[in-house]
């Protein structure tokens, strides 16, 4: 594959920043990523906007949206398949310790060919863990920020893997549903979404925003607000979104703190895949959203 790196494109194998590049010694960077349809990103502005706002949060200098824009087109043209994973990662850079006296950040888009989640795991549905790990206090770290500094959500990700599911759900410290480690939580009972309020203690998901407004366009009844483990787990539907899952349907729930127990949700699947009613009606509308982008 090839990446974009500093205005470049160069091979994967010649792709490398300086080791003592403040995103490498300090995890000091901001990061996006997006999928590509037929060659054409989606919702890519939605995703430089937060870039930016990330950006701006750690007093990065400024980097023109249309300098982004650029490197991903040359990107994708530089590549094959068109369907493409991309990550724009922008990191802090070389300079003094002092990381407002580093002026040249590195950027760096780098690529990933599909499949990106096994067709299998949409029809089966995904199995999720409640971490024991907590998303961290906001007010050491706002989690509004993508910020290549994960160790928070990786920790997470260890422990979902140690309890055999494909996702970790973390909660926050107040107890309620916050996010996935890689994922928005999404949850259905009697054809109403919820899923947990923006207030400063989660990412505002891209795909979160999009599915939302999917959802309200279908006329479905939404709830922005806390989410108690306990309104998770009586759901009758669980689906997670992302750039790469899109819309995933979660089949089961494993609690691992006291004794393991496992909620489930169905039975619904059948020939046409896993998901009840609500999370593949959405599911149809995303696709459409799609298609009709790659219309234009």
């Amino acid at each position: 594959m090839n990446f974009f790196l500093n205005g470049r494109i160069v091979s994967e194998e010649k792709a490398a920043v300086p080791v003592a590049d403040h995103g490498f010694l300090f995890g000091d960077g901001v990061y996006e990523t997006f999928r590509t349809h037929g060659g054409r990103p989606f919702l890519l502005e939605a995703h430089l906007v937060r870039l930016e706002r990330s950006l701006r949060a750690l007093r990065f200098p400024e980097i023109p949206r249309g300098y982004f824009r650029r490197a991903v087109t040359a990107v994708i043209r530089a590549n094959r398949p068109s369907d493409l994973a991309i990550r724009i990662t922008v990191s802090r850079g070389l300079g003094p310790r002092d990381p407002l006296l580093c002026r040249r950040p590195n950027v760096v888009l780098t690529v990933t060919p599909p499949p990106f989640y096994s067709e299998s795991l949409y029809r089966a549905g995904m199995t999720a863990a409640i971490v024991r790990v907590r998303r961290n206090d906001p007010r050491a770290l706002p989690p509004e920020i993508k910020s290549t500094s994960t160790l928070n959500t990786v920790m997470g990700r260890m422990q979902a893997s140690l309890a055999r599911a494909d996702e970790g759900i973390l909660l926050g410290l107040d107890g309620n549903v916050a996010e996935g480690t890689v994922s928005n939580v999404f949850a259905v009972k009697r054809g109403v979404v919820t899923t947990p309020q923006l207030d400063g203690r989660l990412l505002r998901g891209v795909t979160r925003g999009w599915v939302l407004s999917l959802a309200r366009q279908a006329r479905l009844r939404v709830r922005e607000t806390r989410l108690p483990l306990r309104e998770l787990a009586a759901a009758d539907e669980m689906f997670l979104t992302s750039s790469l899952m899109e819309i995933m349907p979660v089949s089961r729930l494993i609690f691992t703190e006291g004794r393991r127990r496992v909620v489930r949700f169905g039975p619904y699947g059948d020939a046409a895949g896993f998901g009840g009613p609500v999370t593949r009606m959405l599911m149809r509308r995303y696709a459409d959203s799609i298609r009709r982008q790659a219309s234009r």
